[in-house]
């Protein structure tokens, strides 16, 4: 069976998105200041086990939130 090239088209614009994804989080880990050596490792590790789910892990669980009074917002002199 020939596979359309709508069909085509739309797999490669997902891979595409995945690949971005992966890139995007694995960027997010290593230019996170708030993670210890051992979390970041932990993380990759994840995302290259589980290339489709990790980096939405990442996203939706992993990134540190703001904490409140950390210093981030304020302006440096």
């Amino acid at each position: 069976m020939r596979l359309t090239s709508g069909v085509m088209i739309f797999g490669l614009v997902l891979a595409i998105g995945a690949l971005i994804l992966f890139v995007v989080a694995l960027v997010g880990i290593a230019r996170s200041q708030r993670l210890s050596g051992t979390a970041r490792a932990v993380w990759v590790l994840i995302i290259l086990a589980f290339p489709l789910l990790g980096p939405f892990f990442w996203f939706f669980i992993g990134q540190p939130g703001d904490v409140p009074g950390s210093g981030t917002a304020q302006r440096r002199e």
